[in-house]
């Protein structure tokens, strides 16, 4: 800045001072937590035992029991033993037995040479691996005419294909699904795979089935989405997907987004849904929740706006407000306000570990009683907070976003099945991103459309239970000649495999 630009006005200066003191503090903050993330751990672990060295807010934040009261030093925590995973098979692991025996001549007693019975064994068990094997399968079907007449040919009918005039079968195609979307491997990794077994599938081709089982399962998660609507709770989140480029004026991918919208047990069947849209503008979900009035637990993202507008009830959440206090919490020397907040989110976490398994009506009775009065403390104390704080810095950012959306923080405790953070869904958007490290992009908007298709079914069989492969070489071997009334029994969450 040049001189001849700079104020006289002593008030001016004062101003700019300051203005300059909160913009270098919160560049710091910005840098510090970049190169954390860069640099630093992940985790966001804290210990609700560690305390605070001091506290200077007249609203009292953490109530001490009195058997924590007392003189007597603390005793440090016990350590953490390390507990190795032990082997395990299932029960449909085929066992292979074969039998150590001594000679015959051994099987005599060597003082009185009478003959040793036999009362008993050791068996010892090892795991062996065996490749997978591919192999063709050749259907001929003979043809018949009347030499006499020449009239015609008959010959069978082949059977129903997944993909017709195709050399893919069901298992073929399931093992596809399940190695991109589940095992997130790239094709050119796939095609690999499959040459060591003397199969040549280029990627072009995998790319074709794989867009060809989106078009025939996307009846399922048709299906899927009716049921999920009518659920008293969705999850939802958003990530990016990256889109290859298709615009001569753009020179890097396009920030396109995959979307997931879930329910959880204590409310029905799990379902894991998918959606892809080109941007993260608010059509996306307004469209896919179109006529949905139950609660939408999410995260702040101003696109629900509309919908909450429109009678969808907003659970927000908790773990998103407790990330901001621990980023804010980095920037203290010692502990102090963000250390507070964080201290009082894991006391209500602690809540709801201790009734995890109550049902619904004692569910909510208990937050009633233990967790609403915490809650009703903490609004005052970020009240309370607000006016001695940076609205800019990161304290300040992290107390104005919990009053922003303090309805939604609370609104967990209408309901017993309702949860305190949406971290299921943050759990499905886990796949996503280990498959985007992978194969870094999809090529087109129906790509992404198929890959939202393939990653529901692959998901919403592992929420209940089921062997992804297993079920998909099923549901594509019977879906070609279902009908509109057999798709029920081919949802993940009705499926029965066959004895």
């Amino acid at each position: 800045m040049r001189e001849a630009t700079l104020s006289t006005d002593v008030t001016v200066l004062h101003g700019q001072i300051h203005a300059m003191a909160e913009e270098i503090t919160r560049l710091k903050e910005q840098l510090f937590l970049a190169t954390r993330r860069q640099f630093g751990k992940s985790s966001e672990a804290f210990s609700i035992e560690q305390g605070l060295l001091f506290h200077t807010d007249d609203v009292a934040l953490v109530e001490v029991n009195d058997e924590e009261s007392g003189d007597s030093e603390p005793s440090p925590p016990p350590k953490k033993k390390t507990v190795r995973q032990a082997v395990m098979f299932s029960k449909d692991t085929p066992v292979v037995r074969q039998e150590l025996d001594i000679p015959d001549a051994d099987k005599t007693c060597g003082c009185c040479g009478s003959q040793l019975h036999r009362f008993g064994e050791d068996c010892t068990y090892q795991v062996e691996y065996i490749p997978a094997q591919t192999r063709v399968i050749e259907t001929a079907r003979p043809k018949y005419a009347c030499r006499q007449c020449e009239t015609g040919v008959k010959q069978q009918a082949l059977p129903p294909s997944p993909i017709p005039k195709s050399m893919a079968t069901a298992s073929l195609l399931a093992f596809l699904i399940v190695s991109k979307y589940l095992d997130h491997q790239p094709l050119h990794r796939i095609q690999q795979m499959l040459a060591r077994t003397g199969i040549t599938l280029p990627r072009s081709t995998q790319c074709d089935w794989l867009m060809a089982c989106a078009r025939l399962l996307q009846r399922l998660t048709d299906r899927m989405k009716q049921d999920l609507v009518c659920s008293p709770q969705i999850f939802s989140d958003d990530t990016i997907l990256p889109l290859q480029n298709d615009q001569k004026d753009r020179h890097r991918v396009i920030q396109a987004r995959l979307w997931v919208y879930a329910t959880q047990s204590k409310t029905g069947p799990p379902i894991v849904l998918y959606d892809f849209t080109r941007t993260r503008s608010k059509q996306g979900p307004h469209s896919f929740l179109s006529g949905y009035r139950g609660y939408l637990q999410a995260d702040a993202y101003s696109g629900y706006d509309g919908l909450y507008k429109n009678g969808v009830k907003e659970v927000a959440c908790l773990a998103h407000l407790r990330r901001y206090f621990f980023e804010a919490s980095e920037q203290e020397q010692t502990p102090g306000p963000a250390h507070e907040a964080l201290m009082m989110i894991q006391k209500l976490y602690r809540i709801e570990r201790d009734i995890k398994h109550y049902s619904h009506k004692k569910r909510k009775k208990q937050r009633r009683l233990h967790a609403k009065p915490l809650l009703k403390k903490f609004r005052r104390w970020l009240e309370h907070q607000q006016v001695s704080r940076l609205p800019k810095g990161k304290l300040g950012k992290a107390i104005q976003y919990g009053l922003n959306h303090w309805d939604g923080f609370v609104r967990y405790c209408e309901a017993g099945y309702l949860e305190i953070d949406n971290n299921l869904s943050e759990r499905a958007m886990k796949p996503v991103a280990l498959g985007r490290k992978n194969y870094l992009f999809t090529g087109s908007e129906r790509g992404g459309k198929a890959a939202a298709t393939l990653y529901s079914l692959v998901e919403s069989a592992k929420a209940n239970q089921l062997n992804p492969y297993e079920y998909l070489k099923d549901v594509l071997q019977k879906l070609p000649s279902a009908t509109d009334n057999d798709l029920t029994e081919l949802l993940p969450y009705h499926w029965q495999a066959e004895a």
